[in-house]
């Protein structure tokens, strides 16, 4: 049905009845996405198709509409990172427009904010950490209040919350199996 209301058919042949219903569900915007544990046990995840986050709350087994990202972008293959002070870190593959972007989760206000040296609202530099438009590694927090995002093409970078500066981090090199990473 192509994403359409279920229809019911019914038919009669030789004094019998058929019915014949299709039911088909909505696109799903879950799956191959990102989500990350939030402070008092709620998961954050992404969708799929679009820029809106959901927030799903286990003791309720409740799920309500986070703010959508605030560059409108889906969450396809990437991470996200919770920050020392509970705020999550979240990387926007360039795509077509050749840019890199970083938004920054505020769970009290419910808000996505740029943290982007692109459009200026961050310091340093944010290299291209994917070789295609949705592939991306992993976002991690480091011991000393820093987030480490791996990329999918050996490059990483670093944020530094205190200063709101992102740096190129350390490439990564070698082989795995037998074959250059």
């Amino acid at each position: 049905t192509g994403g359409k209301t279920p229809v019911a058919a019914t038919a009669t042949a030789a004094g019998v009845t058929l019915t014949l219903t299709i039911n088909q569900p909505q696109p799903s915007c879950a799956g191959d996405m990102i989500s990350i544990l939030l402070p008092g046990g709620i998961v954050m995840t992404g969708s799929f198709i679009n820029a809106n986050t959901y927030l799903y709350d286990p003791v309720n087994d409740r799920w309500r509409q986070a703010a959508p990202r605030y560059y409108g972008n889906n969450t396809d293959e990437e991470g996200f990172v919770r920050l020392a002070d509970g705020t999550i870190v979240g990387y926007v593959p360039a795509g077509n427009s050749g840019q890199v972007h970083v938004e920054r989760y505020d769970p009290v206000a419910n808000q996505w904010s740029p943290i982007s040296p692109a459009d200026g609202t961050a310091k340093g530099t944010l290299p291209v950490l994917s070789s295609s438009q949705s592939e991306f590694g992993p976002e991690l927090l480091l011991q000393d209040g820093r987030a480490l995002l791996v990329g999918d093409n050996g490059l990483t970078a670093l944020y530094t919350p205190a200063t709101n500066t992102w740096a190129a981090g350390p490439s990564m090199t070698g082989t795995l199996g037998g074959q250059p990473f």
